[in-house]
C-alpha cells in the first residue's frame, strides 16, 4: 500500500510535468521562429546533399575519385539549374506575375458573386451569412495588391539563399559522412549501426520517391493543360508538382488550389482542369 506522502509526490510530479512540457514546447517554437531561415537553409542543404549522394556514389563505383565526383555532380546540377533559369524559370515568373495581377480582379468578381448569393439568400429568407466571407475576400485582395512590390526583393533574397545552400551542400558532401558518423558513435554500438542504416535508407527512399511522384505529375500535367488551353499551364503544373512533395495530402491541396485559380478563365475550364488532374493522380496512385 502506498504511503500518503508518495501519493502526493506523484500528484505533484504529474501536475507539474504538463506545464513544464508546454513551456518547453513553447520555448522550442520561439527558437524555431527566431532561427527559421537558418534552419530552413540547413535542412534544404542536408536534403540536397542526401539526394546528390546517389549520383556521387554511382560515379565512385565507376572508379571516379570522391572529390571529382562531387564536383562533377554539382557542376551538372548548377548547369541544369542555370539552363532552367534562362528558359523555363522566366516563363514561370512571367505567368506568376500575370496571375498575381489578375488575382485582385478574380477576388473582386468572387466578392460580387458572394454578395449576389447573399441577396438571394435574404430574398428567400435563408439563414446564410456570407458577409464575413465577403470581408475576408476584400482583405485578401488588398493584401495581395500590397505585397506585389516586394516580390523583386524577395526574389533577390532567394537567390542568395540558393547560393548559400549550394555552398553548404558541397561542404556536406565532402565532410557530412564524418560528421554523421561522429553523431552515430555517440549512440550505443549495438543500436548505432542499425539506426544509421535504417535512417539513411528510409530517408533517401522517401525523398527520392516524393521527387519522382512530383516529377511525374509535373511532366504529365503540362501537355494536358496545354491541350485544355489553360492560360497558366506551366505555372499550374509546377504548383501541383511542388505540392506533390508534401506527403499524403499534398497533391490534393495542389489540385484544389489550381482548380480555384483556374476559375479566372471560367467555370468549365476549372472543371476540366480539376477532373484531368484527379484522373492523372489516380493513374499515379494505381
Amino acid at each position: 500500500m502506498k504511503r500518503p506522502g508518495n501519493v502526493y509526490r506523484w500528484y505533484l510530479v504529474w501536475g507539474l510535468s504538463g506545464p513544464l512540457l508546454f513551456l518547453n514546447f513553447w520555448v522550442l517554437g520561439q527558437l524555431f521562429v527566431y532561427f527559421e531561415q537558418v534552419i530552413t537553409i540547413l535542412t534544404s542543404a542536408a536534403i540536397f546533399a542526401l539526394l546528390l549522394s546517389y549520383p556521387t556514389h554511382w560515379l565512385e563505383k565507376r572508379h571516379v575519385g570522391r572529390v571529382p565526383a562531387i564536383l562533377l555532380v554539382l557542376t551538372t546540377v548548377v548547369a541544369g539549374i542555370t539552363l532552367l533559369g534562362f528558359t523555363v524559370i522566366p516563363l514561370v515568373f512571367d505567368q506568376a506575375t500575370q496571375l498575381l495581377n489578375l488575382l485582385p480582379q478574380w477576388l473582386d468578381s468572387a466578392t460580387q458573386q458572394l454578395s449576389w448569393l447573399q441577396q438571394i439568400a435574404l430574398r428567400h429568407r435563408l439563414n446564410l451569412n456570407l458577409n464575413q466571407i465577403v470581408g475576408q475576400f476584400e482583405q485578401l485582395a488588398q493584401t495581395i495588391v500590397s505585397s506585389l512590390p516586394g516580390l523583386a526583393i524577395g526574389t533577390l533574397g532567394r537567390v542568395f539563399d540558393f547560393v548559400l545552400i549550394l555552398v553548404l551542400t558541397l561542404y556536406m558532401l565532402l565532410y557530412g559522412q564524418q560528421m554523421w558518423q561522429g553523431l552515430i558513435d555517440l549512440l550505443p554500438s549495438r543500436f548505432g549501426q542499425a539506426f544509421n542504416q535504417s535512417l539513411q535508407f528510409n530517408v533517401r527512399q522517401f525523398f527520392i520517391s516524393q521527387f519522382l511522384l512530383a516529377l511525374f505529375m509535373l511532366v504529365g500535367l503540362i501537355p494536358i493543360f496545354v491541350l485544355l488551353q489553360v492560360k497558366f499551364a506551366l505555372l499550374f503544373a509546377l504548383i501541383i508538382g511542388l505540392f506533390e512533395l508534401i506527403p499524403f495530402i499534398g497533391a490534393t491541396l495542389g489540385i484544389l488550389l489550381v482548380t480555384l485559380l483556374t476559375l479566372i478563365q471560367g467555370f468549365w475550364p476549372a472543371l476540366w482542369v480539376g477532373l484531368a488532374s484527379v484522373v492523372l493522380q489516380q493513374v499515379r496512385d494505381n
